[in-house]
């Protein structure tokens, strides 16, 4: 079997609200989730009838991170995975989904417990899942991902008449040129509610701006600071600021080898920021992938971070205390809340193809 290039990419599959027929697309296929999560933007989707189900629940999720969530509930559902080649090739699991208010690029999740159920075989190598049917073995291939706003697609309902022109709109009216793609599946007034989403500010507007007092630091390591924040000017990454509104304080962590990084306290900062849940990559998965390759190439992508400007209107809020006055980041830093879901959507984008 020829194996397609989805090692870099999660089983994206579509399935079957058995009470109801609706088929709901973008669901992703997970091993490495203990539990099935159905996202807010599905669940409000959902007919009322199904939403009536909800459970109350007292159990918190932990995520990779060690952060934890409070469910809205438990939605237990009647979900029918199928080939869609074959009609005849379906299966049919009852799921407890945890509800979940964070916001998704999928709409589901089926964990472990729903790949136990089905007899799911995945394989992230060729991008497909197996499952045994009482009839024969269904293969279901992954499908990919677009970047559409509508959650549950019912048959036969969602009119694909838009004109592609005018599902575009300009997110930050200061570029103009800089226009973002909505799906046209959904309706006016959502769409009405998208564009206003993107023209508000990444940072709570409500929120006070906190400078940080200045804490002490030994000497040898305001002179290094000192040194690392020329070698930053000349580079292009920071500058001086000088009319200030938020300001953090530098926290030097050494490293293994003796040396020092250079790390800024962003916590009042980030506290003000929505989290964007873009998904990261598994390691473990990713590790896996590679296991039948000869050669394989670590690339350390050493200041990654400083290749990704900061918005224009953001970089003074990254200023931070130095011995030589106070600085802020032209590119984006480590240890904004954001940092790490920007750049791989980033080399997501960059390695699509």
């Amino acid at each position: 079997m020829q194996s397609d290039d989805f090692s870099e990419r999660p089983i994206v599959v579509s399935c079957k609200v058995a009470e109801t027929g609706i088929t709901i697309m973008k669901v992703h296929v997970d091993n490495g989730s203990s539990v099935d999560i159905v996202y807010e933007q599905c669940f409000v989707q959902l007919p009322e009838s199904i939403r009536a189900t909800l459970q109350p629940t007292a159990a918190s999720l932990t995520g990779f991170a060690g952060e934890s969530s409070l469910p809205m509930g438990v939605l237990p559902l009647d979900v029918e995975l199928f080939d869609e080649n074959d009609d005849s090739l379906v299966r049919r699991a009852r799921l407890d989904f945890y509800v979940m208010r964070t916001s998704s690029r999928y709409n589901m999740l089926l964990g472990r417990t729903a790949l136990g159920k089905f007899g799911i075989v995945p394989s992230t190598i060729h991008g497909m899942i197996k499952f045994a049917t009482h009839k024969d073995v269904a293969t279901i291939s992954s499908a990919s991902i677009m970047p559409i706003c509508a959650a549950v697609n019912v048959k036969s309902t969602v009119q694909e008449t838009a004109d592609a022109a005018d599902n575009m709109v300009v997110g930050n009216p200061a570029y103009p040129e800089q226009k973002i793609k909505v799906g046209c599946n959904v309706s006016a007034d959502t769409r009405k509610q998208i564009v206003q989403l993107l023209v508000q500010l990444s940072v709570n507007p409500a929120l006070k701006p906190i400078v940080q007092k200045r804490r002490g630091m030994a000497p040898d390591r305001v002179k290094w600071l000192c040194e690392e924040v020329t070698k930053l000017v000349r580079a292009g990454i920071l500058r001086e600021v000088q009319y200030q509104s938020w300001i953090a304080n530098p926290v030097l962590v050494k490293k293994p080898d003796g040396s020092w990084r250079l790390c800024i306290d962003f916590k009042d900062l980030n506290k003000a920021c929505p989290k964007d849940n873009y998904p990261l990559p598994e390691i473990d998965l990713k590790v896996e992938s590679l296991h039948d390759f000869s050669y394989k190439y670590f690339l350390d992508a050493a200041r990654g971070y400083h290749h990704i400007p900061m918005a224009k209107e953001d970089a003074d809020k990254t200023a931070f205390h130095t011995g030589k006055g106070i600085f802020s980041y032209i590119m984006m830093p480590f240890g904004l809340i954001n940092a790490g879901a920007t750049y791989q959507c980033l080399i997501d984008t960059a390695f699509e193809k």
